[in-house]
């Protein structure tokens, strides 16, 4: 998908951030492992990483939010 933006829209290929909530949230988490040399940093709400195991290619930032009341993708983990 970044492939095709850069070919529509002039993007800062060195800015590419990635955001996502629940399932989306995982998802970012797996761009962290196996995509940190396209995507800059990432941003969970609500959504835990279950990458195992995730060997990123250089050192990623990530912005993690997440309420512990949560009973669909639980704080301390487990099945919701």
């Amino acid at each position: 998908m970044i492939a095709d933006m850069k070919k529509r829209v002039n993007i800062n290929a060195g800015k590419v951030f990635a955001a996502g909530m629940s399932n989306g949230g995982m998802l970012v988490y797996r761009l962290a492992c196996e995509a940190a040399d396209t995507v800059r940093a990432v941003a969970s709400v609500a959504g835990t990483d279950s990458t195992k195991p995730c060997s990123p290619s250089r050192p990623i930032s990530v912005m993690h939010i997440h309420a512990r009341d949560d009973t669909h993708v639980l704080f301390l983990g487990g099945a919701g």
